[in-house]
């Protein structure tokens, strides 16, 4: 982990996570009451603390695998930062579809496309983890709602491609994402026929 300048990088010690814990990638970082959290992962909705300036970390909530919401079957994966918005921590990931299609007159079978999706959780399970929410009670708290976090599809112009979410920011009391895409695939070998980076405004209609 870097500063923004990139003159200090801070290594995360995983120490207190025991010897079994993977590293993984796609975490979302978020700030809470002036203290850094990170998204672990989605599906089970695991949650970590990060001690400032130490960068040491701590399971915030953790929930079992057997607590897994029904997610359609459907590859989801993280993607932005988080950001607190109103009384929700929110978050854009992307969803993986294997499709056949054509690049630049050439057939590809199964290809990787990516496109966007909205998750988010409710502010109150950070509210109770800060006031000592141990990671204990929080794998029996987990059965309070096997909800707790949703999954929406958002309404996006992408047909195809990898569209990737790259970050997630508050302006003007609204939600923006931006997305990185490649008409075909971001891998080498694909000639793609175009590539850019968009800025989407975000209506929320989750209830």
């Amino acid at each position: 982990m870097r500063t923004l300048n990139g003159r200090r990088q801070i290594e995360l010690d995983t120490s207190r996570l025991g010897n079994a814990f993977d590293r993984g990638k796609n975490w979302s970082p978020f700030v809470f009451g002036n203290n850094l959290f990170f998204v672990y992962s989605l599906s089970p909705l695991r949650v970590l603390r990060c001690s400032m300036p130490e960068g040491k970390l701590d399971w915030e909530f953790k929930a079992d695998k057997e607590n897994q919401i029904d997610i359609g079957g459907m590859l989801k994966r993280g993607g932005t930062n988080a950001v607190v918005y109103g009384a929700y921590v929110y978050g854009i990931g992307r969803e993986t579809k294997y499709e056949n299609i054509e690049c630049m007159g050439k057939r590809h079978p199964k290809t990787a496309q990516h496109y966007p999706f909205l998750w988010r959780f409710p502010l109150e399970v950070m509210k109770n983890t800060t006031t000592g929410f141990s990671q204990s009670n929080a794998q029996d708290e987990v059965s309070m709602a096997n909800s707790i976090i949703q999954f929406r599809d958002i309404v996006h112009p992408f047909l195809s491609g990898v569209n990737d979410p790259a970050s997630l920011f508050v302006f003007n009391e609204t939600l923006f994402v931006t997305v990185s895409s490649c008409s075909c695939a971001c891998l080498p070998g694909f000639a793609n026929s175009w590539q850019n980076n968009s800025v989407f405004k975000i209506d929320l209609m989750m209830t």
